[in-house]
């Protein structure tokens, strides 16, 4: 182990990871502390969000997969990737690494057991803390070894068949190193529902196609907090916070892990002037434009929030009828001027009663589609 330390990441998913892989390109003295040793879960990134310095990135599958609509099939035009876990950890797990559970995370100290750890810069990446009912986005996928469909490559399967409960739902199909991954999805909810709901709205979206338990392979349960960060986005000790803990997880898409790996070096430049007894530059969410395009994508969750398994398909065709590049706005993290461009466009390629229910939303006022069609579409 080095000393004296530099820096000391608590968490070690991909953004605590690549956080201290980086810092240790640069000449830090860095040590992990998490007591996992995998990373269950499956990450996707579009190419177009890969930092250079990652490239090329280990992947399981590469694939430009379709949004399929009510109105009919979507090409985004992104090629979309998914991380090879073992590879990419194994890629950047470049510094020593302590396995354990951190009792107490403060602004240089660590604490494992009856050790302190010290350095000028400790970052917080242990994910986000649950404190109450937020909204999220929550899952339920099986991996079976071949496809059910002549399809391998779905980002959004809109096609409704009754919803989960009160929540529309859609199919996401994406190829991973062992077969294809099927997994029934709730963009945003107010609160979790049980998993059983999931899995059979799963089994109905399936329905003939539904393989027999013993085919498949694995199952995967994904539980993502989107909600509003935190006030103050650093930990209560004043650790740093990054990844998600610091708020980094999209409102209207759940996605963190690509902002994340391009923040890791915007971050560094940031922190750098702490080991020489200086103060740190200003942390990149902390920008006001970053917050700006925050506050415009929580109005977006409201939007997603109020609508039904009717609208949201709607909604979700008139986004992906844009250009690629308008679609990107809508999603990607940080520009408040393309997203508010991207909000704006999705508005204007609604319908009438989609335009007010749109409004309706962000004002805080539920209105009631008239004559709005059932859809019982079969997956």
């Amino acid at each position: 182990m080095p000393e004296p330390l530099d820096l000391i990441v608590v968490g070690l998913g991909p953004a605590g990871t690549a956080l201290a892989h980086q810092a240790q390109v640069r000449g830090w003295r860095v040590l992990g502390v998490d007591p996992g040793e995998s990373w269950p879960n499956t990450y996707g990134i579009f190419r177009d969000e890969v930092p250079g310095w990652l490239e090329p990135l280990p992947t399981q599958s590469t694939s430009e997969p379709a949004v399929i609509g009510c109105l009919g099939r979507h090409r985004p035009g992104r090629g979309y990737l998914v991380l090879d876990n073992d590879e990419l950890r194994t890629r950047l797990s470049t510094f020593p690494v302590i396995r354990a559970c951190a009792e107490e995370v403060r602004a240089t100290s660590v604490t494992i057991g009856a050790r302190s750890y010290h350095a000028p810069v400790v970052v917080d990446a242990r994910g986000v803390p649950r404190s109450g009912p937020q909204p999220v986005q929550q899952a339920y996928g099986i991996v079976v070894a071949a496809p059910l469909t002549r399809d391998t490559a779905v980002w959004m399967d809109l096609r409704q068949h009754g919803g989960c409960g009160p929540h529309p739902t859609f199919l996401y199909q994406i190829p991973v190193h062992d077969g294809i991954l099927y997994e029934e999805t709730i963009l945003v909810a107010d609160r979790a529902v049980p998993w059983q709901d999931l899995e059979n709205s799963l089994s109905r979206r399936l329905g003939a196609l539904a393989p027999p338990r013993s085919e498949i392979l694995r199952e995967e349960r994904v539980l993502i907090p989107v909600g509003a960060p935190r006030p103050v986005l650093d930990s209560r000790g004043g650790a740093v916070a990054f990844g998600a803990r610091a708020g980094l997880i999209s409102p209207i898409s759940g996605y963190s892990v690509a902002t994340s790996l391009q923040l890791v070096e915007p971050l560094l430049d940031a922190l750098a002037p702490l080991l020489k007894g200086g103060r740190r530059g200003t942390l990149p969410w902390h920008h006001p434009t970053v917050r700006l395009d925050r506050m415009l994508k929580d109005l977006g969750q409201k939007v997603l929030l109020d609508l039904d398994t009717d609208e949201f398909p709607l909604f979700m065709d008139a986004l992906f009828s844009l250009s690629p590049e308008a679609q990107r706005g809508f999603l990607a993290t940080g520009s408040p001027l393309a997203t508010a461009s991207g909000m704006m466009a999705v508005f204007r390629a609604s319908d009438p009663p989609m335009r007010l229910r749109i409004l309706g939303a962000i004002l805080g006022r539920r209105t009631r589609r008239i004559g709005a069609p059932h859809r019982q579409d079969s997956g």
